[in-house]
């Protein structure tokens, strides 16, 4: 059985007593900390992934966390900085809040996955947003929809308040680095969104293009569809071939 399906489980506490407690779930908020995952029980004793807001991950005793006895990796120092970080602002459990602490986690946890591809990049937090989850949502605001997610205008640019916006999937696909774009009748698009726009494959136009092909040429010469008449692979090689630009 995944012990993260349970709602509670039987744990051993540090006195060596077992107890049936709840188990917190992912984006939970203790402190500074935000739990992240659950890991396996070893002799009953249960500890959860936690990430701190300076973006350092560890396994923490599930005990000391739902007591409050870990609120932090060590990073908050005085007591009164504890009880001050410890007082929430109701919305750790958002999409805002998970948002905030997946970029800091990218951005200054060497440790994680997916620090490779943003912090060794050079790509970092603004120090205001990197102290302050607060600082953050007051700069970008709440999210106008679940469909939205927050998106780097200039993806070699850091994230502070100039170079982020929310933006939909469709909208960030658009900002990839990888992208390219077509410019047609006086606009400037990406191969998905003309794809999108004229009823052809976005595969058809990228090898269109590759061949040679105008961008007028490109985006409004129908494909040829392959007929049940054609005969023979050599046909059917020939119309793909057509369609795609690749005639010899």
């Amino acid at each position: 059985m995944n012990p993260s399906e349970d709602k509670s489980m039987v744990c051993r506490n540090p006195n060596g007593r077992h107890r049936s407690i709840s188990v917190p779930v992912n984006g939970d908020v203790f402190g500074n900390w935000t739990v992240t995952s659950l890991q396996v029980p070893v002799k009953g004793l249960v500890k959860v992934t936690c990430l701190c807001v300076c973006g350092t991950e560890k396994a923490v005793n599930i005990y000391d966390l739902i007591k409050g006895k870990s609120v932090s990796c060590g990073c908050l120092g005085s007591k009164a900085r504890i009880r001050e970080i410890a007082k929430t602002h109701g919305l750790s459990r958002t999409k805002e809040h998970r948002i905030w602490c997946g970029i800091v986690t990218r951005c200054c946890n060497s440790n994680h996955h997916t620090f490779q591809k943003y912090g060794a990049r050079g790509i970092e937090i603004c120090e205001r947003w990197r102290n302050s989850f607060e600082a953050f949502l007051k700069d970008v605001g709440p999210c106008p929809s679940p469909q939205h997610s927050i998106d780097r205008i200039d993806n070699n640019g850091n994230y502070e308040p100039e170079n982020v916006r929310w933006a939909t999937r469709r909208e960030q696909n658009n900002n990839k680095r990888n992208n390219r774009f077509i410019e047609f009748q006086g606009e400037t698009q990406s191969v998905g969104e003309w794809s999108k726009r004229m009823g052809i494959s976005r595969n058809v136009i990228t090898s269109r293009m590759w061949n040679g092909w105008t961008a007028e040429r490109a985006l409004t010469t129908p494909v040829r569809k392959i007929r049940k008449s054609d005969r023979g692979a050599t046909a059917h090689i020939q119309v793909a071939r057509a369609s795609l630009g690749r005639v010899e």
